[in-house]
């Protein structure tokens, strides 16, 4: 009766935090079910664990044994004793791991191709669409990272083929991996930009990443971890006209040493149930082309305008974490809560393929420990910009 050796333990909040090297699996533990994973590595038969933990706590056998039974029937249902099978094959691998390794030869015809090459973080992306439709680049803008100067060979490269199919859709490919095939027009937009966002990701191998809108202000970023369907894109975009500065709808970018955040600066996803609360401040929004995404839904592209983003080479410590959602109807409330339940938050909202590392876990150990976290419940996300504006000023005034 062993702990897995593959699993590390990490204290805080006076519980622990348990993590599988190399992988996204993370586990919070409150105090008593901490103890018991500590006395485990000391203390091999169960009566030696009971009675360790009795004496620890000071409490009968019986309560002991309930507590000490519970915990253990957990970790081996989770896969973290080494009587059991800890293999990770089961976690989601969509792409293989030499995606972005660039091997792809051009096309040979590409006197009818729209070639273009972006530049995020130091990562070079060759954009290659075959027979482009008219007026395709417009409806997404990244003149801001495009790179007009030849600098050899690009790091990645995107090819999306010309309609080969009966239903004229089209196939995409990554590197010489088909990656998304038979793709119609109208989400032909939206799967190039998730390919531009997958491979920039994955390239950031130094950084933690978290699924997360990320706010500017001050000179301090303002880091929103959610799920998807949460709100963080459209209390992104009301807090830009709220004085706020762009860093990103959808990940948030961390130094692990400094926990300092960097921008991604790609075009908003706004989806159609957010058109009413944000048409009166970006007018142009609705005349926007609607896209579908691969989950079905009807989405529209859109930068703010430059003056409102955070240049890439910007960067900017986190003062606050705010964990937003969205309900209809419901009061609106944002309110400071527990380091153990930010933390129970965050680990839903590492991104990306990318495996975490100990570095990494460290990281959000100590961004909780240092930054105010929230929770924010919100049914109007003008009303919300309102209050988080006003946290955020308060907590500047008192530093």
């Amino acid at each position: 009766m062993m702990p897995s050796d593959q699993i590390l333990f990490f204290p805080f909040d006076n519980g622990g935090i348990l993590f599988r090297s190399g992988t996204r699996n993370i586990w919070y533990l409150n105090q008593p079910s901490a103890v018991i994973w500590c006395l485990m590595q000391e203390a091999c038969r169960p009566d030696d664990l009971i009675r360790s933990y009795e004496k620890r706590f000071r409490i009968d056998r019986n309560t002991a044994i309930r507590d000490v039974t519970a915990a253990i029937d957990f970790f081996r249902k989770q896969g973290l004793m080494n009587d059991v099978d800890c293999s990770d094959a089961s976690e989601d691998q969509n792409f293989s791991d030499d995606i972005c390794s660039s091997n792809m030869k051009r096309p040979e015809n590409t006197a009818r191709a729209l070639i273009k090459t972006y530049t995020c973080h130091h990562h070079r992306i060759e954009l290659c669409i075959e027979a482009p439709p008219t007026g395709l680049v417009s409806e997404f803008d990244l003149s801001h990272m495009e790179q007009t100067e030849s600098a050899g060979l690009p790091d990645t490269c995107i090819r999306v083929t010309p309609p080969r199919h009966k239903d004229l859709s089209r196939d995409i490919f990554v590197n010489g991996h088909r990656v998304q095939c038979r793709i119609d027009g109208n989400s032909i937009v939206p799967a190039i930009l998730s390919n531009l966002f997958f491979c920039i990701s994955r390239a950031l191998t130094s950084r933690l990443l978290l699924h997360a809108a990320v706010l500017g202000k001050n000179g301090k970023a303002a880091v929103f971890p959610a799920v998807s369907g949460s709100g963080k894109t459209t209390l992104a975009a009301v807090l830009i006209q709220h004085g706020f500065t762009f860093f990103s709808d959808e990940l948030a970018i961390l130094d692990t040493d400094k926990l300092t955040v960097f921008p991604l600066l790609l075009p908003m996803s706004i989806k159609s149930g957010s058109l009413k609360t944000l048409n009166f401040r970006y007018p142009d929004l609705a005349g926007r082309k609607a896209h579908v995404r691969q989950d079905g839904k009807q989405v529209r592209f859109f930068l703010p305008p430059a003056n409102c983003m955070a240049a890439e080479t910007d960067s900017a410590p986190v003062n606050a974490l705010i964990f937003p959602q969205y309900c209809n109807g419901s009061p609106h409330q944002l309110m400071k809560i527990s380091k153990s339940n930010a933390l129970m938050n965050i680990v839903k909202t590492t991104s990306s393929d990318r495996r975490l590392l100990p570095p990494d876990i460290s990281a959000i150990i100590n961004l909780i420990e240092q930054t105010p976290c929230y929770s924010l419940t919100y049914s109007d996300a003008g009303i919300a910009a309102t209050l988080i504006k006003r946290q955020l000023d308060e907590t500047t005034d008192l530093r």
